[in-house]
Parts: structure tokens; C-alpha cells; sequence
């Protein structure tokens, strides 16, 4: 392989390639690399090492390629690792921990490969051969897991010293206990860490590896309430050649935590995955009890290890102090952890998996697998999980039966709920009828007109058909009809046939309120309804629709009802601050935040009303914004049970909270995620895909511009490889981005070797609001690569036809920030000034005097009128920008362009020394500027001026 010493000069080149190839199948990287020309040609052979070696590291032969950890028996006695020290191409900053045979360091790379901080596992060098095993095992296992919650394996190998050493993934967190402690995090919170950690154990397990070393000190939680699991350390793998050395005192004697070693492990035993569980069981009586399961006299090791062996740990529920977790863990979690902390393994959960599906089951209110399957417990369930049906029965029960014995009034509320549950699954049943019907027209136009099926919906016309079809035959039975009509309203929905589902989904709820439905299922009939008419553009409709969904049952205040109530509300504010009128939706928001808080806090439900509420913010003040939208990303964490969509919207909108905010490597996280979920989702050539990689390119333009350039080169290149080529809506997205990333660079000959978008094809406005990002993009780049003129008819006319005339939302105050720019570099100096004056009131309206465009809008006022020579208008915007409190910038180049945008102004009005010391704070940030920006140049200028 090429040393990494000579392809360090090539990477910026070569990084680009190589992301293209390793997105081909392996079979076609041959070809590819043959097909290679111009400069590209001279990394062929760079790229064909680097990509075999890529081979390596997915078969086992990685693992036998890699240097073996021995250190030689000379340095067994030799000093310990220092801060500054090389150890291979890491450079170690500090210490993080030690234990008994090894050392970690916080460290980082030295030869400009990979810039990232690691956690850097080393032998003690008194230890000697056991501990080189056990990195080599640990370096084994970790090559093997890829999971979110696990620390991931960086490097390993041996430095020039002869130490081994694995470079790991650094997390920036804390040990689970100490996190819920100090948070004081309720019971739910607890079990949402809990299942994270039980997602990487189990993945692990999938693969055939047991920790053997879970605690609190290996499970840590960073800022954001993601858990990653660590320490690999004491891990074995359970099949092939390692299956033989399974008992723990076959190596290093009793290298164990013995506050968390199962039984099995105390004896010596061979383990299992078992062993796991039983340890995971501790830890959850740990977190959930804020105590330890046994408790001993002495406090010996050999105490410990008689009590793990032979005693039975308490009741969760006894050992808790705290009344609230002493409360939430009587009952289902009681039998939970007691049913993991079985003494035989037999009487064990039977894997992870199990573990966590039971307490998701308490989470949703379900009996759980640990508790007897009596009918009593199964009533108790079903009406914890209905308990406004149940209160409305057990009301009506209490009125006829007052003065009834205790016992005849039990009897009577089991039958009632028996009927319930009953109805319930009738309601089931009345679903799968329709679908067996459907499935059986289905099957006799396969046979018989299999032409009818190729129609567009023909399957979703058959099923509305059946269900027309059914429903006299459901007269007298409501609830069966009910059922029918929620299944084939949802089913259009997602189908998106919108038009039908609204059809279906009117008479569902016409049906609902003549059989006086609950108010939790009309309001929530009336939110899906809203959503149905947004996407049809109804948008008058879909307010009328949410209005009246929040106004139904207005007297109703269970917490069901409630919980639909705030759904339905931040749907409304939601709506309300996309059409403006922010005032209003300010308010429904606050409402509805306050209904999450009240009756959804256990549940975690917050962050439904948080979203919205965050998203109103962001670009009016983004520090807040992030604030909401970061709390928002803990609570549906915390939850546990969001979908994807949900996860992957949240990680889209808080990737550009932190992009506004100018937390640039976290937002490329988070809009990388986001992306990885929409390509999975929908394809890497779908325009959801590619909308998602742009977002993702803003992140890296504003890091490295360059990069992010040759990440968009090749990702046009890959989607052109592709049936069909690259399609135009796909082309101009990724045009925008390279536009993009030239203005951020100041590099104007890339920008102006990018083609303007074309006029003579942009005449309706439905094409034009379609290539919205990229004109805007362009225009943008336009203001420095001497374009301006001929861009801003197009911009003009975009902002002519955008729907949402003065709308204050991000979308239209961008636009209307870079037309003013436009104009100002286009030398129309009253007209820029006169759009950013607009522009300046409508966010002052809009309460958003912390934003970016605030200020950027001021500083075209300034400029303009210092331009136009009017000093007392260009001095007024001057002091009103020195009187504000500056935001945050999504990047040192925007930062630059507003504050030279400032002192162009106090230079023409002859304050040429705060002109300079502008400029001059400004010129750190702009080393990475191309050597022909017209920003650096500008602020060198302004910087050398004396007053």
C-alpha cells in the first residue's frame, strides 16, 4: 500500500475519487479506474491501493494484515506514555483513564490525515504480553461492529517503539448513572438511555460477541442524550476458533467488574450472551433504583461474590428512595429487572432483543412477558392503555350500582372492559375482512383482466370499491365501519392520493360524531385531515380544518384528549408561522408546548410541540432556535419510539439550526444523517436524495469549500453513470451547490466557469419557483464573480412569482437579503438600499433583531446611502448596527461579507481607523479564502487604511 506519508500531498484530490469509486460495486471499480483521464489518470494508482486495502478491511484478511501486538519484552519495563509524545501517527494531548492493564489518552493525528480527536487505548508497559492479547482481541472484535451506539475502531497497529495501540472514536460524555443523576431524569428517560445501550449490545450479539464488561463506566451519554458503549476490552467472540477460550479466568485471572459480573462469571463458567443480560439487568436496577441490588454487611469481594452467586436481589420498587421511581417501578418493572436478574441462566430473558421489547412494552402500556398472562393482568393493561373509554364506563357504572356491593360492581366493570376489548378486536377483525376481500378482487382481475391492474391505482381503486361495497352490510355495526374507513383513509394517504383520502377521511369523521366518538379520535381525524388538505395546497381549508379540530370537545381536559389537542395545535402553529402570521402562530405554539409539558412529559411527547416551535425561531433568533430544536432531538430520543421519518425531518431541521449558528462539524453530522436516511428511504437518484445532499454540502462548503466541490463533481458524475443520465431538476440542485461553495471560497474563476441558469428557459413561474435554489445560489456567487447584472432580471422575477409575497419565513427573507445584495454589487445603489429597508422592517416586525439577515440588511442600508452620499442615513444604520448584539454566522465568510459591508461604509464617511480594526477581525477567519477573493482582497484593503 502507498505510504500515507506520500499520498498526504494528493488527498484533497484523491478523497473526491475515492468517495466516487467506493460508491461503485466492487466488481466495477476495475473498469473505473481504467476509464480514469487528465489528472485523475495520476491517481489511478493511488486509488487501486487504497481500494484494495478498502477489500481488506470488509473480509477477515484485515484482521490477519494487521500488525500483530506484541510488544517486544525490552520495553515491558520502560516509562509510561508522556503528553506531546508520538505514538504512531498520533500525538497524545491527555490522559483519560487507567485501569489495571491499560492506559487511554486523548490524542490526535500528526501527519494531517483524518483531523479528529480519538481515544487512544495503550498497554501499561509494566504488564506486558497479556494486555498486547488482549488489544489484539479487542481490535478483532471492534473491526467487526458498526452500530450507533458503539465507539467506533479508527486504526490500530503497533508504533515505532514496538507498543501496540487501537485508536477509537472519543466521546465527549459521561457514565449513565452519573447522567441521571445529575439531570434527575424520570424512570421513562431512564429506560430510553437503557434501550440505546440495548440496541449495541444486541447488535454485538448479532455478530457473535459478548461484552462481559457492562457498567456505568463503559455506557456513556453525551450532551444530546446519545449513548455509545465502549470498551471492547474483556469481549469474546462465540463461534470458530475463539469458542474454546470462553471462562474469564482464562485470561488475565479475574479481569472483571465484579459489581456487574453474572453468576456464571463469578463461577468461571463458559458465557453466553446471558451473561449480558444479567449484567444489563443490574445496571437497570442501578439506573432505575438509584441503589445497588445487594446489600452487604462487609462490603468483601467475597461477600459480593456469595451474594451475586446465592442471593436474591430485592424488589426494584423496595430498594428505590426517590417516591417518584419507587412508584414508576412497582408492578411490570419490578418483574422486568427481577426476571433479568435471574440466577440461572434459564430463567433469563433470552436475549437483549427480549429484554428490550418488554420494557418497551411497559413504555406503550402492554402486558409484558415478565409478568403472569392472567385475564386480571390483561384487563389492568388494556385499561391503563384506554382509560377514557374505561373512566366513561366505569362512571356510567358507578352511577347505576352506587350502594351495589364491591364485589357485583367488579364484576360489572370486568365485563364492560371484556366487551371493550372485545369491540376492539372486532374492529380488527373488521379491517383484515376488507383486506381479504380486496386481496381476492385482486386476485380474480390477475386472472381475468390483468390489463386492469396496470392502471395508475388500480390496487387502491379496488380496496375503496370493496369498501363502498361492505359498508351497507355494516349498518348496524359503527365501530366495524369506523375501522374500514381509518384503514383506507390512511392507506390513500400513503399512497399519496390525496384527493381520495380526503373523501374518505370527510366521511370518516361525519362518522365519528354521529356515534359520538371519543373527542381524542375527532381531533385526531381532524389533524390527519389538516395534513391531507395541506398537501393538496388547500391551505385556507387546512387552517379551518385545524381550528376546528382544536376547538372540538372543548370541555374535554382527560390527557388523551389533551395530547391530540397539542398535536393538532402545533400542526396549526406550524402552518400559521409558514403563512406569516407569527403572532398568532407564536401563540398556538406556546399552547401547545404547554399541553406536551402537562399531560406528555412521561411519555416524552415534548417534542411534537418543540419542532414547530423551534423551526418558528430559526432565522429570526438561531441561538433559540437551536436551543428548541436540540431539547427537541433529547425528548424524541428519550421516547424511543419515533419513526424514521420523524428522526430523519428532525436531524434535517436541526442540521440547519446548527449551520445557522455556526456549528458546522455537528450540522455536516446531522444533515449526513439525514441524507444517509433519505438515500436508504428513496435511492441515491431520487430528488429528496439530492435535496438532502445539497443541505448536507451547505455543512461542508462552509467547512472546506474545496472538498466540498469534488464531493459534488463526484456525486454528479456517479448520478450521470445512472439510467437515464441526470435529470434536470437533479442538475440544477447540484449546479446550485457549486455555486455555492465558489462564493464561499471567493474563488470567481470557478464560479464564472459554472454556466448562469438560462433564461429563454425560465419564463413560466412554475419554473422558475422550481429552480428557486438554484437562481438564488447563483445570484449569490453573481455578487462577487462580476455577474450581477445579468442575474438579477431572473432574481426580479422570481421574487415577482414567489406565492408568499412579504411573508416573513426564511425562504422569502433570504431572497429578498440576496437580491439587495445583487443590486448593491450591481451598482444600483437606491434600489439595494430601498430592498434592504424592506427587508430590515419586515424582520423587525417579525421580532427576528437576532438574526443574520437583520444585521446583513443594515449593512447594505449603510453602504447604499454612503454610496448615494448620504452620510446622515448611512451613519444611522452604522450606529443601530453598533447598538446590536451580534449573531451567530453560519460561516467566517458571511460573517466577513456583512462587517465589510460596515466598513466600506465608515471608510466613505471618512472613519477609516474603525474601518480598519473592522477589518482587520475580520481577516483570521479568511485564510482559507482563494487566493483571488474578492473578500480577502477587500478586507486587506480596508485593513491597511490609516485614519
Amino acid at each position: 500500500m502507498t505510504p500515507l506519508s506520500r499520498i498526504a500531498e494528493q488527498w484533497s484530490a484523491v478523497d473526491g475519487l475515492l468517495d466516487e469509486a467506493l460508491a461503485l460495486a466492487p466488481r466495477a471499480r476495475d473498469d473505473w479506474l481504467a476509464t480514469l483521464s487528465g489528472e485523475a489518470a495520476l491517481h489511478r494508482e493511488t486509488l487501486r491501493a487504497l481500494l484494495a486495502t478498502q477489500a481488506r478491511l470488509e473480509t477477515d484478511d484485515f484482521l490477519h494484515t494487521l500488525p500483530p501486538l506484541r510488544p517486544p519484552a525490552a520495553l515491558l519495563a520502560g516509562a509510561e506514555p508522556r503528553a506531546g509524545e508520538l505514538v504512531g501517527p498520533y500525538r497524545l494531548i491527555r490522559e483519560l483513564g487507567r485501569g489495571g492493564m491499560g492506559l487511554v489518552w486523548l490524542a490526535e493525528r500528526h501527519d494531517g490525515l483524518a483531523a479528529r480527536h480519538v481515544a487512544l487505548k495503550l498497554p501499561r508497559l509494566a504488564w506486558g504480553q497479556g494486555l498486547a492479547e488482549r488489544l489484539a482481541r479487542e481490535r478483532e472484535i471492534l473491526a467487526g461492529l458498526e452500530h450507533e451506539h458503539i465507539a467506533r475502531l479508527y486504526d490500530a497497529g503497533v508504533d515505532a517503539q514496538g507498543r501496540p495501540f487501537i485508536a477509537m472514536q472519543y466521546v465527549e460524555g459521561e457514565p449513565i448513572d452519573a447522567y441521571c443523576r445529575r439531570h434527575r431524569l424520570p424512570a421513562v428517560a431512564r429506560i430510553g438511555l437503557l434501550l440505546q445501550a440495548m440496541a449495541a449490545v444486541a447488535h454485538a450479539h448479532a455478530r457473535l460477541v459478548v461484552h462481559r464488561d457492562l457498567k456505568p463506566g463503559n455506557v456513556l451519554v453525551d450532551a444530546d442524550g446519545c449513548v455509545t458503549l465502549l470498551d471492547f476490552g474483556l469481549a469474546k467472540l462465540i463461534d470458530g476458533e475463539q469458542a474454546g477460550a470462553t471462562a474469564v479466568t482464562e485470561f488475565a485471572g479475574r479481569a472483571l467488574t465484579p459489581n456487574y459480573a453474572s453468576p456464571e462469571q463469578i463461577r468461571g463458567e463458559p458465557l453466553g450472551t446471558a451473561s449480558d443480560v444479567y449484567s444489563l439487568g443490574v445496571l437497570a436496577f442501578e439506573l432505575l433504583t438509584e441503589a445497588k441490588p445487594y446489600r452487604l454487611s462487609r462490603g468483601t469481594a467475597a461477600e459480593l461474590e456469595e451474594a451475586i452467586m446465592r442471593a436474591e436481589p430485592p424488589r426494584a420498587s423496595d430498594a428505590a428512595t426517590d417516591p417518584a421511581l419507587k412508584k414508576a417501578l412497582r408492578g411490570d418493572l419490578d418483574a422486568i429487572l427481577a426476571r433479568a436478574l435471574k440466577k440461572a441462566v434459564a430463567g433469563r430473558y433470552a436475549g437483549v432483543d427480549a429484554f428490550a421489547d418488554d420494557l418497551q412494552r411497559h413504555l406503550r402500556g402492554e402486558p409484558v412477558l415478565a409478568r403472569p398472562d392472567g385475564a386480571g393482568y390483561r384487563l389492568a393493561k388494556f385499561v391503563g392503555r384506554h382509560r377514557l373509554a374505561v373512566g366513561l364506563g366505569v362512571a356510567l357504572t358507578l352511577t347505576v350500582l352506587a350502594g351495589s356491593g364491591v364485589s357485583l360492581w367488579q364484576a360489572h366493570v370486568a365485563r364492560l372492559q371484556e366487551q371493550r376489548a372485545s369491540a376492539e378486536v372486532r374492529r380488527q377483525r373488521a379491517t383484515q375482512d376488507l383486506y381479504i376481500e380486496t386481496l381476492s378482487r385482486l386476485s380474480v382481475l390477475a386472472a381475468e383482466e390483468p390489463q386492469a391492474l396496470t392502471r395508475p391505482g388500480a390496487v387502491t381503486s379496488v380496496l375503496v370499491d370493496k369498501l363502498n361495497e361492505m359498508a351497507p352490510h355494516l349498518a348496524e355495526r359503527p365501530d366495524d365501519r369506523g375501522a374500514q374507513l381509518e384503514a383506507v383513509m390512511v392507506q390513500l394517504n400513503y399512497d399519496q392520493r390525496f384527493a381520495e383520502s380526503l373523501t374518505i377521511g370527510e366521511q370518516y369523521l361525519a362518522h365519528l360524531k354521529a356515534h359520538d366518538a371519543p373527542p381524542s379520535q375527532v381531533i385526531n381525524t381532524y389533524a390527519s385531515l389538516g395534513r391531507t388538505l395541506f398537501q393538496l395546497g388547500r391551505l385556507d381549508d387546512s387552517e379551518a380544518m385545524r381550528r376546528a379540530g382544536l376547538d372540538w370537545a372543548a370541555d374535554a381536559h382527560d390527557s388523551e384528549t389533551e395530547l391530540r389537542r397539542m398535536t393538532i395545535a402545533a400542526d396549526l402553529g406550524d402552518l400559521l408561522t409558514n403563512r406569516g402570521r407569527r403572532d398568532e402562530a407564536l401563540t398556538v405554539l406556546t399552547r401547545a408546548d404547554r399541553l406536551a409539558t402537562q399531560h406528555g412529559a412521561d411519555q416524552h411527547l415534548r417534542y411534537e410541540s418543540l419542532i414547530p416551535l423551534g423551526m418558528y425561531y430559526l432565522s429570526f433568533d438561531d441561538a433559540k432556535a437551536l436551543e428548541l430544536l436540540q431539547q427537541a432531538r433529547f425528548e424524541l430520543r428519550a421516547n424511543g419510539l419515533a419513526d424514521d421519518d420523524t428522526v430523519g425531518q428532525l436531524q434535517w431541521q436541526l442540521g440547519d439550526a446548527l449551520l445557522a449558528n455556526g456549528r458546522l462539524t455537528e450540522a455536516e453530522e446531522a444533515l449526513n444523517e439525514s441524507l444517509a436516511g433519505y438515500r436508504r428511504a428513496y435511492g441515491r437518484d431520487s430528488r429528496s436524495a439530492v435535496r438532502a445532499f445539497g443541505r448536507s454540502m451547505a455543512a461542508t462548503a462552509r467547512l472546506d469549500p474545496a472538498r466540498a466541490a469534488q464531493l459534488i463533481a463526484a456525486e454528479r458524475q456517479a448520478l450521470g453513470q445512472r439510467p437515464g443520465g441526470l435529470p434536470a431538476p437533479s442538475d440544477a440542485l447540484l449546479q446550485a451547490r457549486e455555486f455555492e461553495a465558489a462564493w464561499l471560497a471567493g474563488n470567481v474563476a470557478a464560479s464564472q466557469a459554472i454556466a448562469l441558469p438560462d433564461e429563454a428557459m425560465l419564463k413560466s413561474p412554475s419554473v422558475l419557483r422550481n429552480n428557486q435554489v438554484l437562481i438564488v445560489h447563483a445570484t449569490q456567487a453573481s455578487t462577487q464573480d462580476g455577474r450581477a447584472t445579468r442575474m438579477l432580471p431572473l432574481m426580479e422575477a422570481l421574487l415577482k412569482h414567489w406565492p408568499d409575497g412579504h411573508i416573513p419565513k426564511r425562504t422569502r427573507l433570504r431572497m429578498e437579503q440576496v437580491i439587495a445584495e445583487a443590486q448593491l454589487a450591481a451598482g444600483a445603489a437606491d434600489a439595494a438600499r430601498a430592498a434592504a429597508q424592506a427587508l430590515a422592517d419586515m424582520i423587525d416586525a417579525a421580532q427576528g433583531r437576532h438574526s443574520l439577515g437583520y444585521r446583513a440588511a443594515l449593512s447594505v442600508v449603510a453602504l447604499a446611502a454612503a454610496r448615494a452620499g448620504d452620510s446622515r442615513g448611512a451613519g444611522q444604520a452604522l450606529d443601530h448596527l453598533a447598538r446590536l448584539e451580534e449573531p451567530p454566522y453560519p460561516s467566517a465568510a458571511e460573517r466577513a461579507d456583512v462587517e465589510l459591508r460596515r466598513a466600506q461604509a465608515l471608510a466613505l464617511l471618512g472613519r477609516a481607523a474603525e474601518a480598519a480594526a473592522i477589518a482587520r477581525a475580520v481577516l483570521p477567519g479568511l485564510q482559507t479564502q482563494h487566493a483571488q477573493s474578492p473578500r480577502l482582497a477587500l478586507a486587506r484593503r480596508l485593513s491597511a487604511a490609516s485614519g
